[in-house]
């Protein structure tokens, strides 16, 4: 298997029969150096190719002289906001490493991305912080032209959280937004909401520290929404939004916790944000402690919570600190202008 070259193709949609060699090349490569990753189920990412409504997903093979796959990328381009920029991921089983597969993947993620009109490609990647510096991922990266664009921290918070934390946390928060509502939904966002809802999710992209490339407002609308909803249903993840009600009976603070499906008794924090013109009153930290306080009630047995913020967020670093969430590892984004 020693070649300089190798034929890249887009799967065939979720159905292709390529897809459970595409998903072995995924589980070996992702948690390989970093068993605080866990490996989404087949079914997740399976129906992430079903499903596409607001982004685009693009699977692809990276194929041998015989036909056999080597390695597996990703390549998603937004379709509702953020046109400007493409997203890349690429997997290669660490038994066939350093033989050009993993460029030949960046090149075709870069060809799905620039057919779509965006101006940037950006490669996400996880390292011990000892490598930061120098770890071969990042190497990789800095290589095929590609730039750090900003340093997020991946932190884990293990379960259970102490109660009387939470409740201390809980009441020392209260006493800044008498006044809001504080609750949380399963799934489904009730009618009368579902507007300022979808508006404060939209604003996380724009209103999170962000690097040299500049995130916009989200496009996501009522429709797109309720075709999420339906393919974590599908795939027995359960979302779970904390969310603050101000007096005026808006949405303006939301916490997001997502049930892994995987079978690891993991929790993914999905994103916290509060609308710029209701910050100071302690909802970052009310929506978080009563979504855990809520998730304890209800599945007392998920062991982890698992999430990422920008090294620069000192605000929510210090929420997340409050928790006990602890940091593991880097998780840094590259960038490439690959259109003028």
């Amino acid at each position: 298997m020693s070649r300089a070259v190798w034929r890249v193709e887009p799967l065939d949609g979720a159905d292709d029969p390529r897809f459970p060699h595409w998903y072995a090349q995924v589980a070996a490569s992702m948690p390989y150096e970093r068993p605080w990753l866990s490996v989404p189920s087949a079914a997740f990412l399976q129906a992430r190719l079903r499903v596409q409504l607001f982004d685009r997903t693009t699977a692809l093979v990276a194929l041998d002289d015989d036909g056999e796959v080597v390695g597996a990328g990703e390549a998603t381009v937004n379709l509702q906001g953020n046109t400007h920029f493409g997203w890349g991921d690429v997997q290669v089983a660490p038994d066939v490493r350093r033989r050009g597969i993993g460029t030949a993947l960046v090149g075709a993620v870069e060809d799905v991305v620039r057919a779509s009109g965006a101006r940037f490609a950006l490669l996400a990647s996880h390292y011990p912080f000892a490598e930061r510096e120098t770890h071969g991922y990042r190497r990789f990266a800095e290589g095929l032209g590609y730039a750090l664009d900003l340093d997020e921290i991946y932190r884990v918070l293990a379960l259970p959280v102490d109660p009387d934390l939470l409740a201390r946390l809980a009441d020392e928060a209260a006493e800044h937004h008498r006044g809001y509502r504080v609750v949380t939904w399963v799934y489904d966002v009730p009618e009368r909401y579902l507007a300022s809802w979808i508006d404060v999710h939209n604003k996380l992209g724009s209103d999170a520290p962000s690097g040299v490339v500049q995130f916009e407002e989200d496009g996501m609308d009522a429709t797109s929404w309720a075709e999420e909803v339906a393919q974590l249903r599908s795939v027995g993840r359960e979302l779970r939004s904390t969310v603050a009600i101000s007096p005026d009976d808006e949405v303006v603070a939301y916490n997001d916790l997502v049930l892994q499906d995987n079978g690891t008794g993991r929790v993914s924090q999905w994103g916290t944000l509060v609308r710029a013109d209701h910050r100071g009153h302690r909802l970052g930290l009310a929506v978080k402690v009563a979504g855990l306080r809520s998730l304890a009630e209800t599945h007392p047995d998920r062991t982890e919570v698992h999430t990422t913020n920008a090294e620069v967020n000192a605000q929510m670093i210090g929420i997340n600190e409050a928790l006990g969430f602890r940091p593991v590892a880097v998780h840094p984004g590259f960038y490439r202008e690959i259109r003028g």
